[in-house]
């Protein structure tokens, strides 16, 4: 994913934890534009917790959409965007 990330031109890609807890987000794909904060899940369990907090919460006032990468098919919601492991190519 990472590999990806850093082809797409004029971005950046950080990592993201904060301190006093847990929470972590894998990637945060920078461009001059706007900021999306990237998780990858290659299991079943696609649970993105990290990712709900740091949209919904932390930086609510920001109105960040995540992406998630995962085993799941395509599912768009509010928050997020999932999109299937198989498709990583696509997005460059």
């Amino acid at each position: 994913m990472l590999q990806h990330l850093k082809t797409i031109p004029n971005s950046s890609v950080f990592y993201y934890s904060k301190d006093n807890s847990t929470l972590e987000i894998d990637f945060l794909f920078q461009t001059e534009e706007r900021i999306v904060p990237v998780e990858v899940k290659a299991e079943d369990n696609v649970r993105s917790r990290s990712l709900y907090l740091f949209v919904n919460e932390d930086f609510k006032n920001q109105n960040y959409k995540g992406l998630r990468f995962s085993l799941k098919p395509y599912i768009q919601q509010s928050w997020m965007e999932n999109i299937p492991l198989y498709a990583i190519e696509g997005i460059v």
